[in-house]
C-alpha cells in the first residue's frame, strides 16, 4: 500500500510539474508579457519622439505623465484568455505557418491607442475588450472571423518590423513607392503618429505621400482623413490614380495596405475597385507573396 501511494504522489507530482511548464514556458510559442516586461516594451522612447501636440492632446496624455499612463493600462492576463487566445492562434496557425512567424507575443492593456490593437516591438498589444470577446466565441467553439484576421494584420506588422528589407521589395518593385529619410512625422501639419507605420516617407510615384492626419475637430485619435501629400497641399485619394491601384481610400501606409492585403489573402476574399476589378496592386501583392515560399 505504501509503494502504490508513493506511485501516485509522485505521478500527481509529475503531472503538475508538466502542468507548470507547459503554463510558463508556452510550448505552442504565444508569450503573454507580464506587467513588467510590458512596460520596458510600451515606454520604448523611439515611438514618443514622433509625436506632435495633438497626438498627445487626443489620447489624453502629456509628455510628463505618459509613460505613468501606458503602465496604469498594462493588465496580466487571465488563465481563460490565455486559454483563449491560444485556441485562436492555434487555429490561424495552419494558414499562416508558411508566410508569418509562428511566435506570437501579447500585450493586454486597458485604454491607451483609443482601445485598437496596435503593435510595439515584437507584441501585439491587445485592448480588454478585444479579449473578451475572443473569450466568448471559445466558450461557444466559434472561430470569429473578425479577431481572427486582426491578428493576422498585427502579426503583419511584427513581421514588417522584423524583415523590413522584404516589405522594401512589396513597396519599391511593385507598388511604384519610392522612399525618402528626409522627412518624418513630426514635419506633417496634424500628422496621426502609427505605432504600426512611424516612417512616413513613402512617396507613391515619387510624388504622392500618402498620411493620416487629423481632422480640424478631432476628439480622437480615430477622426482622422485619409489624404494624399504633394508637398504643398493635402488631396482628396477619392477617385485618385492611388484609390484605382490599391482599391480603396481607407488605406493610406504601405504597412497597413500590405497588413491588409494579408487579411484578404486569408481570409479568401479581393480586394476591389469601383469597377469590380480586382486591385492591380493586390494582384501584384500576391505575386510577391508566392515568390517568398
Amino acid at each position: 500500500m505504501i509503494g502504490f501511494t508513493f506511485i501516485f504522489i509522485s505521478i500527481v507530482i509529475f503531472l503538475l510539474f508538466i502542468w507548470n511548464t507547459v503554463e510558463n514556458f508556452e510550448p505552442d510559442s504565444v508569450l503573454f508579457m507580464k506587467k513588467t516586461e510590458a512596460y520596458s516594451v510600451l515606454t520604448q522612447v523611439d515611438y514618443f519622439r514622433n509625436f506632435n501636440s495633438l497626438d498627445y492632446k487626443l489620447r489624453n496624455i502629456t509628455k510628463h505623465n505618459v509613460f505613468d499612463v501606458y503602465r496604469k493600462s498594462i493588465q496580466d492576463f487571465t488563465r481563460e484568455e490565455k486559454q483563449a487566445i491560444r485556441w485562436i492562434v492555434t487555429n490561424l496557425d495552419s494558414k499562416i505557418r508558411d508566410y508569418l512567424p509562428r511566435r506570437w507575443c501579447f500585450i493586454k492593456t486597458l485604454n491607451i491607442e483609443a482601445g485598437m490593437p496596435h503593435t510595439r516591438g515584437n507584441c501585439i498589444v491587445l485592448p480588454t475588450q478585444f479579449i473578451s470577446e475572443i473569450v466568448e466565441y471559445k466558450k461557444r467553439n466559434k472561430i470569429p472571423e473578425y479577431h481572427s484576421l486582426t491578428l493576422i494584420h498585427e502579426q503583419v506588422h511584427v513581421y514588417q518590423r522584423q524583415n523590413p528589407q522584404l516589405f522594401e521589395d512589396l513597396y519599391i518593385n511593385y507598388w511604384n513607392f519610392t522612399h525618402s529619410q528626409n522627412i518624418s512625422t513630426n514635419s506633417i501639419y496634424r500628422n496621426r503618429t502609427n505605432p504600426d507605420g512611424t516612417d512616413i516617407g513613402w512617396y507613391y510615384r515619387g510624388k504622392l505621400l500618402p498620411v493620416s492626419i487629423y481632422k480640424a475637430n478631432a476628439k480622437t485619435i480615430k477622426d482622422v482623413d485619409n489624404v494624399l501629400f504633394d508637398g504643398l497641399n493635402y488631396l482628396t485619394i477619392q477617385n485618385s490614380d492611388y484609390q484605382n491601384f490599391f482599391g480603396s481610400d481607407n488605406n493610406y501606409h504601405p504597412n497597413e495596405i500590405s497588413a491588409h492585403y494579408f487579411e484578404k489573402y486569408f481570409g479568401n476574399y479581393f480586394s476591389k475597385t469601383g469597377n469590380g476589378k480586382t486591385a492591380e496592386a493586390y494582384r501584384k501583392f500576391k505575386i510577391w507573396l508566392n515568390s517568398q515560399n
